[in-house]
This record gives C-alpha cells, structure tokens and sequence, in this order.
C-alpha cells in the first residue's frame, strides 16, 4: 500500500458497468470505502465491490453529495488523515496518486488541488484544464483533503467546500497531464439535459434560494453567457468541434435552468402548484362560470 493514511472514498449508485475500472485505478494503493446511496443500488455493484474486497457503505446522499450532511458523515466513517473523494467515472494517473501518497506520509500539506479534464465521446474537452494550453488556475480545496482542512457549509452543488486551513497547506499540481483527474462524462445529449442540467438546476436554484438570492433576468442572461463564452472561446473548447460547443451549451443552459427554477420557487409555481391552479381553469370552463375567451385575455 502506499499510504495507509488515505482513504478513497468511492461514489457509486447502480454503476456495475464502471466500479470495477475505479477500484482498479486506486487498489493496493489506499484504503477503498465504496459510499452507496439509500436506496441502495439494485445492479452488481455490491457483489462487485465483496468480489474485490473494499468496503461497501450505504449512506443518504440526499440527491447530491457535496453537502455537509453527506461529507461530515463520511470523515466520521474513516479514520484515516487524508480522504480522496472519487467518483466511478474518473481515472487518476498513477503519477497524482504518487503526489497524494507522498503527501498523506509526510503529512506536508492539508489539501491538494489537481486540474480535471472531461473525456467527452472518446475526446478531450477542456472543463478545468487543458493540458498543453493552460490559462487559467486557482487555490482551493480539490477532491484530495486532510481532515478538518475544509469547510462544507453552505456548500454549493459540484463544488469541492470552502478553505478551512491556511492557504500556505495547499499545494496546486502542475499542469502536466499525469498529474491531472480524467472524468470520462458518459452521456449522450438526452442524458446530459436529464442528468446534468435539469436535476442540477432543481438543486442549484433551491440552495439559491435558502441563501436569499431573488430572480434576475440580467444575472439570468449574464452568468449563462459568461460561461458560455468563457468555456467555448477563452478556454478554448471551439477546438473541439461539435463537443466543444455542446459543452459549452450545456454550462450556458446549467444556469439559465437554474434562474428559471429560482423564478418559480419565488411565484410557488412548482408543477403541483400548476396543476392546480390548471384544475381550477378546467373547472370554470366546464361549469360556464368562465369563457375561452377569458383565457386569451393578458
């Protein structure tokens, strides 16, 4: 092993058909707790993870795992220092594990923040980093952390919690590809706009929302063409063709989704809400009390 100090802790829900290449990726290399979700998943994945030999744990994700309900639950569950927080769709080079072992040993750092690269389709697209053309970088917490070294509250979805330690404990891997995360994103577009947009923007505009944020039209369209702007032209992802623009799209429609949702939390006009108010048009219409007309009327 080669550093019993770090704990990967593995998220999975109904993934037989890529657990086994992510236990591979980090086995004999770290303790393996697989973190299943309630209700657990109902393929192979359990028989998968006792085949191997690692742990298999049930726990709430409620949804989403970033938050503080979930990532408190998980240090309590491990004893070791140093957790690395993946996901089955990821592969970490042999040479960025070596980096997290050495430092879990020598305890020299509380966090270390590595680039990610989308594989979309068998090809890169560029999401936090492209390998030999890098423009941008930041200091925060990454998926490899010390205990206590960061701060979930408030956290919001897909984001890895704010800084609890100095900024001096953190250590930014270079931008060579070895020492980089790959996530290969295995959906087509049905399955982006399903999984990736509209179950994110239920979420996002929710915690919006618990965190007083009100509707705008101008933020609505500012943030969404920002991103699209910022992933297609100034990160370069119009390189890659058609991906590269689907990518790009899809952060746009991320945060146009998310405004649109925070406008009907706002009006209570969530589809129950709608359905009734719906019923009660339908009711009027049948009993004469109103005309066709009146629905034409603004």
């Amino acid at each position: 092993m080669w550093s019993d100090n770090v704990t990967v802790c593995l998220m999975c829900y109904n993934e037989e058909k890529r657990i086994e290449y992510a236990i591979r990726n980090f086995k004999g290399k770290f303790k393996i707790m697989v973190v299943d979700n309630i209700p657990p998943s109902t393929d192979r994945t359990r028989e998968i993870c006792e085949r191997h030999g690692v742990e298999y744990v049930i726990l709430d994700r409620c949804g989403h795992a970033e938050q503080p309900i979930v990532m408190n639950e998980l240090w309590k569950k491990i004893t070791t220092d140093y957790m690395i927080y993946a996901m089955c769709a990821e592969y970490v080079p042999d040479e960025l594990l070596h980096l997290y072992a050495k430092v879990a040993n020598e305890k020299s750092y509380d966090t270390v923040c590595a680039l990610r690269v989308s594989i979309i389709a068998g090809k890169h697209v560029f999401v936090w980093g492209r390998a030999y053309n890098l423009l941008f970088w930041r200091t925060g917490p990454g998926r490899f952390n010390r205990r206590d070294s960061v701060n979930y509250e408030n956290n919001p979805i897909h984001r890895y919690g704010k800084l609890a330690c100095d900024r001096s404990r953190v250590l930014k891997a270079s931008n060579d590809p070895k020492l980089m995360f790959y996530q290969f994103q295995d959906y087509d577009t049905a399955a982006w706009e399903k999984q990736q947009v509209l179950n994110r923007s239920d979420i996002e505009a929710q915690q919006m929302c618990q965190n007083g944020e009100r509707y705008s039209f101008f933020k609505m369209i500012y943030r969404s063409l920002r991103e699209f702007i910022i992933a297609y032209f100034i990160y370069g992802a119009y390189q890659d063709g058609h991906l590269g623009f689907m990518h790009s799209y899809f952060r746009f429609t991320i945060y146009m989704s998310s405004y649109m949702r925070l406008w009907d939390i706002e009006h209570n006009l969530q589809k129950d809400q709608i359905v009734a108010i719906h019923n009660t048009l339908k009711e009027k219409l049948l009993s004469k009390e109103i005309t066709v007309e009146s629905l034409l009327k603004r």
